[in-house]
């Protein structure tokens, strides 16, 4: 089998290996009719940031001084920093990991426009447990343990309403999250707290470890979204770009 994706992956453009996957995992979610719908939106789209750590967003949605929450940063902001330089956007990181921490810290010494949080967002207030990848080279930990791992460090967490209010923020332009499988109950968090964002990016790790479990949560979460009035905009393999009705310019889906 892994075979036979080496030889599609070298027969097909990556366009269309992008289009496969992304198709895959809306199917996953119970979102394929979705997901056909926002092929529509190529013509309104802007993607920021590199191929790794980029992200598709509506244009004309964002200007200068909107506040930004960037959840998860790894070893690659340039997303965040896109934010920054195309929009001159107000973007908050939030990363716990040691060596994030020094990257970010280090890339964003003096810009005026980046505040970094050596904290985690997660559904409460806390000291957890973050435990480490099955790849010693990856940066990203996980607070649910989505790689089965033993080797774990203690972080601060924080509930996404309590940091909001700390930093005087009555609501988000945009929440990217890509946090290694804490997103469910982020989201959940983010619902049950009222918290208004008008974009909503999130990463569903779970795609890349999937149990019958892990999908139906992503089903459930996704149809919870959409009841709250966030529909889906675009879908690029296991990152989904949410909306909030009203919050995209007219025309797009």
């Amino acid at each position: 089998m892994s075979a036979l994706k080496t030889a599609v992956r070298r027969v097909l453009p990556k366009s269309s290996l992008a289009h496969l996957r992304s198709s895959r995992n809306a199917l996953k979610a119970g979102v394929f009719g979705d997901y056909l719908r926002t092929l529509s939106n190529s013509a309104h789209k802007l993607r920021l940031g590199s191929d790794y750590g980029g992200w598709t967003v509506p244009e004309n949605t964002l200007h200068a001084g909107d506040v930004c929450y960037c959840v998860g940063c790894g070893e690659d902001i340039s997303f965040d920093l896109g934010l920054i330089e195309r929009f001159q956007c107000e973007v908050h990181g939030f990363d716990p990991t040691p060596r994030s921490i020094a990257y970010v810290r280090e890339l964003t010494r003096g810009n005026p426009h980046y505040t970094f949080h050596d904290i985690g967002i997660w559904s409460s207030e806390g000291v957890l447990e973050f435990f480490a990848p099955q790849d010693s080279n990856h940066v990203s930990y996980s607070l649910t343990n989505l790689q089965h791992t033993r080797q774990t460090i203690e972080v601060k967490t924080k509930r996404l309403r309590q940091v909001m209010e700390e930093n005087h923020h009555e609501r988000l332009a945009l929440l990217k999250m890509n946090i290694e499988g804490a997103e469910i109950p982020v989201l959940e968090s983010m619902l049950e707290d009222g918290v208004e964002v008008d974009l909503l990016l999130v990463e569903f790790d779970e795609f890349r470890f999937p149990t019958d479990e892990r999908l139906a949560a992503i089903r459930a979460i996704v149809r919870k979204l959409q009841r709250n009035g966030y529909g889906i905009f675009w879908i690029d393999n296991q990152n989904f770009t949410f909306v909030r009705h009203g919050a995209i310019p007219a025309g797009v889906h």
